[in-house]
Formats: structure tokens, C-alpha cells, sequence
């Protein structure tokens, strides 16, 4: 479903760069048959996170190297924090 959510928007975007309309988005029946694909092949099956502890944190940085121009930048307390650093979804 995930999919077909990300097509549709993608598609909508490039109908709002071209200055189409995009009223068909909005249609109640395009709405109806995404409901009956999320009903008919429910919600996925998210694998189970641990959470991030103090301990975890600790034990990747002990493995990072600081001598190394890559693991400077990307390694900041700022990229830390993101989501996408951490593979979740927003």
C-alpha cells in the first residue's frame, strides 16, 4: 500500500508542477479503493525495534572512528538525531 500511496503522490505532485488539476486525487472513489486495499491487506507487519538506550549509544560510538573525515561529518550530534540516520519512517 505504501507503494501505491507514493506513486499517487508523486503523480499528484508532477499534475501540481504542470498546472494540472488535481481534483482526481480528492475523488471519493479513488479514496473508497484505497480504504478497501489497506482493509482487504491490513496494516504490515513492522518488525520490532529495540529501543535506543544510553548503553546502545554508548557502544556505537566506542566503535566509530574519529580519525576518519567521513565519520566526522556524518557522525555529528545533529545527524544523530534524525530519523532517516536511524532508518525509521517519519
Amino acid at each position: 500500500m505504501k507503494t501505491i500511496k507514493s506513486y499517487l503522490t508523486g503523480l499528484k505532485s508532477l499534475h501540481i508542477d504542470l498546472g494540472l488539476s488535481t481534483e482526481p486525487f480528492g475523488n471519493h472513489c479513488l479514496q473508497g479503493i484505497i480504504r478497501g486495499i489497506n482493509r482487504f491487506h491490513g496494516e504490515p507487519n513492522n518488525k520490532e525495534r529495540l529501543p535506543t538506550t544510553r548503553g546502545l549509544l554508548i557502544r556505537i560510538l566506542s566503535l566509530l572512528d574519529a580519525n576518519d573525515p567521513v565519520m566526522r561529518t556524518s557522525m555529528t550530534p545533529s545527524a544523530l538525531h534524525t530519523p532517516d540516520f536511524w532508518g525509521q519512517e517519519k
